[in-house]
């Protein structure tokens, strides 16, 4: 005889354990959101952390070996010589500003005594090995890294006034400095509540990205294999600046070492010729600017002063053949180098 076949009533719930289950969800679901609310804004910080070492690369360039334990000269200041107005200066070219490329050095007589830069009159241009330098806006420095041109911290921060020139970093420029800062995650002055409030970002002062010119020495080698009795002689140096005033060549000048038959440059032997901290050569009271040589490739020429004033048109390049100019290599935040020029 077959059982006969019987429901079995499923047991529900109570109101008091669904309100548990309820609880508990709850709880697992708060918590992996919170979860990956911090994993989001460690990553929108990290992100940022990146991007302001890409910016100050790009500015200053790398602060590391970057092949065979060797630095590399790179970034806007060793090609323009100066520091960007704004970080839209690292994505285009400004108008007025000279464009990269093979540029000659020029030599000024008599340059212009408000920031000793080449006026365009009495000069002559280096067109030897010697005097021609890779210089100018180079284009993107960001490496294609900015979308569309614009160049965001990882918090993807808009700014009220200049986004269109700084993208929503707070950038504050001043005489020879730029700091560069994210507002973090409130996007607002001061370090906020969180921790990604804080603002983070790096400050460049002068001693970042140029070095001192007062001080610096060069050496005078007389190697023509006679001694010289007669003539003053100079040092110049020439650098490259590249800004809203356009592309100029400044020329920095040393002390003068006068031969005489007292006081001969014998053959064989070297004697200093120093360059002045203020400036564009020792004595020079028209022009008290602090001189500072930016990071990068510049040209040192021997001069011959026929009339023992500098920066006039009795200024000329010594050329038994070919003007004497040794290439000087400056990096950021580094003695001048140890350089001679010579007679021969």
């Amino acid at each position: 005889m077959p059982v006969p076949f019987r429901l079995l009533r499923a047991r529900g719930l109570t109101l008091i354990e669904l309100l548990v289950v309820i609880a508990v969800m709850s709880a697992v679901t708060l918590a992996s959101f919170s979860y990956v609310g911090e994993d989001r804004a460690q990553i929108r910080h990290d992100d940022t952390q990146r991007r302001l070492e890409v910016l100050r690369r790009a500015i200053v360039g790398s602060a590391t070996p970057v092949w065979a334990g060797e630095f590399r000269l790179s970034g806007f200041v060793s090609d323009n010589g100066v520091l960007p107005e704004n970080l839209q200066q690292l994505v285009t070219s400004p108008a007025g500003l000279a464009q990269r490329g093979v540029l000659t050095a020029r030599f000024d007589r008599s340059p212009l005594g408000s920031d000793c830069s080449s006026e365009g009159s009495d000069v002559v241009d280096l067109a030897g090995e010697g005097g021609l330098l890779v210089k100018g806006h180079r284009g993107d420095y960001l490496a294609g890294l900015a979308v569309n041109g614009v160049f965001r911290d990882g918090w993807g921060n808009r700014a009220a006034g200049d986004d269109v020139l700084n993208f929503g970093w707070r950038v504050t420029a001043g005489a020879g400095s730029l700091a560069v800062a994210s507002l973090g995650a409130h996007n607002e002055l001061g370090n906020g509540v969180t921790e990604w409030d804080t603002d983070r970002g790096f400050d460049l002062d002068a001693g970042s990205w140029s070095s001192p010119l007062g001080g610096w020495t060069v050496r005078l080698v007389n190697r023509s294999g006679a001694d010289i009795v007669a003539g003053t002689w100079r040092a110049s140096l020439l650098v490259f600046r590249n800004d809203s005033s356009g592309g100029r060549w400044l020329r920095y000048t040393s002390t003068p070492f006068t031969a005489s038959l007292l006081s001969p440059l014998v053959s064989g032997t070297a004697t200093p010729l120093a360059f002045a901290a203020t400036g564009c050569y020792p004595g020079d009271t028209a022009n008290t600017a602090v001189a500072r040589i930016p990071a990068g490739r510049h040209v040192l020429v021997l001069v011959q002063d026929s009339d023992t004033t500098p920066h006039n048109s009795t200024d000329g390049l010594y050329s038994p053949g070919a003007p004497s100019v040794t290439p000087v290599s400056v990096f950021s935040a580094t003695q001048l180098p140890d350089v001679e020029l010579v007679i021969r």
